[in-house]
């Protein structure tokens, strides 16, 4: 499990232990500090939210399937005992039978036999017990109550699985502890989640916890007060306990990357690098096509192995991307054919970061840089992992050209530092460059003065392209180079 999951771990079994060992008096404020604390946690509000939707929409059509068999059953039941109120009409006329069961036959509808089944009460019993008492038990009457029998021991077994079912995750035991601080503390959880709890909380009400929905705020201190502080407990630590079990249940990303890096170099090694390797002439527009079409292979593979990956550029579209998605990763994909390429694609991972609000929103603790090596001279070893922010940035490099017997060359987080503080040096310049400053750069005239000024500011390689700005090319190069003859300047002088 990563350390990141094992300190909000720490923190939600401190929280457990705050609740459990609170005076009665402060109880309820300490249980609406650990709802609070799911809502804050981007880890555990994934998790619960991913849950919730699990456990609350999925069943819906499942619940549809045994509304429908309930009714059936009610249907059938309401059917036989109008059929008995007819066949026993002589002996209810003449008193043979109990005053009672007429009255019951004669109003026992499908609304009637509904109810039986939710409350698990039957009134057959006693209704056979009458007709035997009066030997009017057999034959086609006995078959009829049987039929009666089956019908309802249907329903019921129904309505205890439901009840089963819904007791099931962490649907109820939050319903239930939600309950009880929602008018105390209505913000102790997301609206979202409050939406969806309403509806279990309804059906929780229905079921064996009643008492405690029921009276959460108007039971009175004493025995009372004191069970239902314990039957919360309870839930809570069954709550707890499932969230232990979805996080350390979050497949770990790397060794599907690993796993994914063998199967390239092992069986798709020259499929693989005939379709992404591009020309020496290759235009801009051809390699981003065929990036993207070995980005797609890996985010297949990625999905299939029970992620939601993304990548940067996906993220920066104009859709909205869920933010309760199950397992988010995001990787950035690169073809590299030289290292400068790869430097490219570190600084603008490293960009991207900086200025991306998904890592937050999505709760990732780490990010990948997926690199597709596609010349002999191109083989690198994977630099340790950079941290931004809280946020880990790790590489993977699969090689899809023969190895050369000279191996793998080096690349150290110095050069890739080194690498971003030009970058970094470059947007700068453009964020802060005096008109004429720009004009003395080869290239640029009037026209492309206005064009940057108008386009800050600048923060990567995105607002570069969103302001028509060039990433790569001659004019990309006369930029950096007297952006970063303003930083030697800096340093010489």
């Amino acid at each position: 499990m990563p350390a990141a999951d094992e300190q909000i771990l720490r923190a939600l079994e401190r929280r457990l232990a705050l609740v459990l060992n609170a005076p009665p008096k402060h109880f309820s404020s300490e249980l609406a500090s650990y709802l609070e604390f799911l809502s804050r946690s981007v880890e555990l509000r994934a998790v619960v939210t991913a849950v919730l939707r699990q456990e609350v929409e999925e069943p819906v059509a499942l619940q549809d399937g045994g509304a429908a068999t309930l009714n059936r059953c009610a249907v059938r039941m309401s059917e036989i005992a109008h059929t008995l109120a007819l066949m026993l009409h002589p002996w209810l006329v003449d008193d043979t039978l109990p005053s009672w069961v007429g009255p019951l036959l004669e109003s026992y509808d499908e609304r009637r036999a509904l109810a039986a089944i939710e409350r698990g009460e039957s009134a057959w019993g006693a209704l056979r017990s009458a007709l035997e008492s009066a030997d009017l038990c057999a034959g086609e009457v006995a078959e009829l109550l049987r039929e009666a029998d089956d019908a309802e021991a249907r329903g019921l077994a129904l309505r205890l699985a439901q009840a089963r079912e819904a007791g099931k995750g962490i649907t109820s035991s939050l319903a239930r502890l939600w309950g009880h601080v929602r008018h105390s503390a209505p913000k102790a959880l997301l609206p979202e989640w409050s939406q969806a709890l309403g509806a279990a909380a309804d059906r929780v009400r229905e079921q064996s916890s009643t008492a405690l929905l029921r009276q959460a705020l108007l039971a009175p201190q004493g025995d009372g007060d004191s069970e239902l502080r314990a039957a919360l407990g309870h839930d809570l630590r069954r709550l707890t306990a499932a969230l232990t079990d979805a996080l350390e249940a979050r497949p770990p990303a790397l060794p599907a990357f690993e796993r994914f890096r063998l199967w390239c170099e092992l069986y798709e090694r020259e499929a693989l690098l005939r379709r992404v390797r591009p020309g020496k002439k290759a235009t801009e527009t051809l390699r981003r096509r065929k990036r993207g079409l070995i980005s797609a292979e890996a985010l297949r593979y990625l999905y299939a192995q029970g992620f939601t990956p993304f990548t940067f550029e996906m993220l920066e579209g104009e859709g909205t991307v869920p933010t309760d998605l199950p397992h988010p990763l995001l990787v950035e994909v690169r073809v590299i054919g030289e290292r400068e390429e790869l430097l490219r694609g570190y600084v603008a991972c490293v960009q991207a970061l900086r200025s991306s609000e998904w890592v937050r929103r999505l709760g990732l603790r780490e990010v990948f840089l997926l690199a597709f090596l596609v010349e002999p001279a191109a083989r690198f070893v994977e630099p340790a992992p950079i941290t931004l922010g809280g946020v880990l940035l790790r590489s993977l490099f699969v090689e899809l050209t023969p190895s050369p017997s000279g191996g793998r060359q080096p690349l150290g987080i110095e050069a890739i530092v080194a690498r971003i503080a030009e970058e970094d040096r470059l947007l700068d310049f453009l964020n802060t460059a005096s008109e004429d400053a720009l004009d003395s750069v080869a290239g640029v005239g009037p026209a492309k003065i206005q064009q940057i000024i108008a386009g800050r500011p600048y923060g990567g390689a995105t607002d570069l392209r969103r302001a028509g700005l060039p990433t790569a090319g001659g004019l990309y190069e006369a930029l950096r180079a007297r952006a970063l003859r303003g930083m030697q300047t800096l340093v010489t002088g």
